[in-house]
């Protein structure tokens, strides 16, 4: 039975990472005609918690549903999109079970697909969704190890 279950598991890592590979490079238009430092200096944000302060705001000052949902949808979007690999990583990998560990190869990973959509132009670099994705992934780590779904599942 564990044997079927590390091979689901894998095959829906698998299937996340090409979802995921899909909302954050794929399903967008690059807008190639911005040169890469015009791009990121313009569309880029590099200041921690400005672009959700930035939500915030907007959203108090409007205070309808489209400003809330729009502040929600992005930071609960950026929240969602990496809770999957804070809970496959440590499932599926050994060397990841310990935080630190995995919290490196989820910075690392976050990190390049920030860069990468800067360099493709295909999103906006911000340092925000690189701590709602570190945040993210942390409470799928931690989802992981308090309900002890590696070891029920694939040990």
């Amino acid at each position: 039975m564990k044997r079927y279950a590390k091979k689901i598991f894998y095959i829906s890592f698998l299937l996340y990472i090409f979802g995921l590979s899909a909302v954050l490079f794929f399903f967008r238009k690059p807008n190639l005609q911005i040169p890469i430092e015009a791009y990121f200096a313009d569309c880029g944000n590099a200041v921690p918690l400005k672009t959700i302060m930035r939500y915030f705001r907007y959203a108090c000052i409007k205070r309808d549903t489209e400003s809330i949902w729009l502040a929600v949808s992005n930071i609960g979007g950026n929240l969602i999109l990496f809770l999957p690999m804070g809970f496959f990583l440590p499932c599926l990998f050994r060397a990841l079970r310990r935080s630190d560990h995995t919290l490196c190869v989820i910075a690392l990973t976050v990190i390049s697909c920030e860069l990468l959509q800067g360099i493709f132009r295909i999103g906006v670099p911000d340092a925000d969704d690189m701590l709602m994705n570190l945040l993210g992934a942390l409470l799928g780590f931690g989802i992981a190890k308090v309900f002890g779904f590696c070891k029920k599942i694939l040990s």
